[in-house]
């Protein structure tokens, strides 16, 4: 999907930095690299800036990037050989307002990423190499020992880490981990001090499957829950979490996730560790 620096960097604006530069200054956000990504109408030019900043996890986010069009690409395919159309080809008798709303988030998607090439070994390449330097992916191998450790002083150590940071990407990916435990009876979470059965905890999971989303990720057309709704089903959500609540079978089940969505994001921002270990 995406084509080597090298050999493709020369055909890049030579603005790119400083577009960049100029964005974060503008922002105050320094290292904020999912608000970059989050604003950025060209997800190969961010993916080749975020690569020079390991500091700020700027090599997570580009393999993250990586990814979104890699999924956005296999979506697409379902649909036609590839996104060189300009319109996603219509079969009567699909409702036309479902058909417009699907072949706009098409647009929206092939104007992302269709800068990366087919060949996506250069960059994938460069982004494993410069891996180690990435600030989330240290924090990221510090909760993999965590949690297998078994310790809790450990694990409470890599919360304290990831919420200190409070990168929403690190939050995707390593605050669930975090939180569950294996019990003799069943997987559980611990919240607010007690362990809650994985099996009973529904609104929980959902919550903390779209905690990213309110804390700044990208959830719109380019989450591939998202795309994949909207192409494959014609049910085209403004974001993951609307799309959540959509499909709960109740108000009281949405009041509800809006309430726990509420409360974590709250604990996250706060960094209160209490909310999730004992």
């Amino acid at each position: 999907m995406v084509g080597s620096v090298e050999q493709r960097e020369s055909r890049q604006p030579t603005t790119v930095s400083a577009t960049v530069a100029a964005n974060v200054n503008a922002s105050g956000a320094a290292n904020n690299m999912a608000t970059l990504l989050r604003d950025s109408k060209d997800l190969r030019v961010f993916a080749m800036d975020a690569m020079g900043r390991p500091e700020a996890g700027g090599v997570t986010y580009a393999a993250y990037a990586v990814g979104i069009c890699r999924a956005a690409r296999v979506m697409v395919m379902a649909s036609m050989v590839d996104w060189t159309v300009a319109d996603l080809p219509y079969t009567a008798p699909e409702d036309p307002r479902t058909y417009a709303a699907k072949n706009e988030s098409y647009k929206r998607i092939k104007a992302a990423c269709q800068s990366f090439s087919d060949d996506k070994t250069g960059d994938e390449r460069d982004i494993q190499l410069r891996a180690q330097e990435d600030t989330l992916q240290k924090l990221s191998l510090q909760v993999k020992a965590a949690v297998a450790s078994n310790d809790p002083s450990q694990r409470k150590s890599a919360l304290a880490a990831v919420l200190d940071n409070g990168d929403p990407l690190l939050v995707s990916e390593q605050l669930e981990r975090l939180l569950l435990e294996k019990t003799p009876q069943g997987l559980a979470y611990w919240i607010d001090g007690k362990q809650v059965p994985a099996m009973n905890s529904g609104i929980l999971q959902a919550a903390l499957g779209v905690l990213p989303c309110a804390l700044g990720l990208v959830c719109d057309e380019r989450s591939a829950l998202v795309l994949g709704a909207c192409l494959n089903t014609g049910k085209c959500y403004t974001d993951q979490i609307e799309m959540v609540l959509a499909n709960l079978p109740d108000d009281s089940q949405r009041a509800q996730l809006k309430s726990t969505l509420a409360s974590l994001e709250s604990a996250v921002r706060e960094r209160r560790i209490g909310r999730f270990l004992p």
